[in-house]
């Protein structure tokens, strides 16, 4: 990941895997890179599957296994992988996040709000905050998601506040020249971008010419 050059890291996933065959966190680690990556998901996926087959206690592996289902845009799986993965750990914050990003794109709205509430709950981390106001703008909440991203924009004036962050809330109220500048400030950091060129919630900044 530090090096960024995702084929050398899928190569040595591949090499640990024809080593052992059932070692779960190389299913898991080229798995999400494929579904992140967006050129073999369906590959991804079922990389994905066999990792949670032979670790069904991990609640990471559990819950990247919603996650990849949400960037393959398989989204009533991504729920199913979702409400799993929270019967391993429900203490674990990331299950709510992918269950409520899937949650939107079926359009429902309210089950969406309160898993990423959740989430919050469970760790209120600025990008979660940021994801909480990404979801509240695109169900219509958008004074809401503006609190949040207010609230944001204040701790940004007294300490660090990642461009990712601006990114994910900004998207979410519709402050589309807002969310590029924040995307053109992570072009520094492309470790942080792996999947903004396939995650269903940037539909509408790819459509952008610039």
């Amino acid at each position: 990941n530090h090096d960024l050059d995702w084929q050398l890291a899928e190569e040595w996933f591949e090499r640990a895997l024809t080593i052992d065959s059932r070692y779960a966190r190389a299913h898991h680690w080229l798995g999400e890179l494929l579904v992140l990556l967006g050129e073999r998901q369906l590959e991804g996926l079922a990389h994905l599957e066999q990792a949670r087959a032979l670790d069904p206690s991990s609640s990471v592996i559990a819950s990247d296994l919603a996650k990849a289902a949400y960037f393959s845009r398989q989204f009533e799986r991504a729920v199913q992988a979702a409400d799993a993965a929270i019967g391993v750990d429900a203490s674990f914050p990331h299950s709510y996040r992918w269950r409520g990003f899937a949650l939107v794109e079926l359009g429902r709205c309210s089950e969406a709000i309160d898993a990423l509430r959740s989430a919050v709950r469970l760790d209120p981390s600025a990008i979660v905050r940021a994801e909480l106001a990404n979801v509240l703008g695109n169900c219509g909440e958008r004074e809401a998601a503006l609190e949040v991203l207010a609230d944001l924009e204040r701790e940004g004036r007294a300490s660090y506040l990642s461009p990712l962050v601006l990114l994910v809330a900004k998207s979410g109220v519709g402050d589309i020249d807002g969310a590029l500048s924040a995307l053109e400030q992570l072009a520094d950091s492309p470790n942080l971008v792996l999947g903004l060129t396939t995650a269903p919630g940037f539909d509408e900044l790819r459509t952008d010419p610039r």
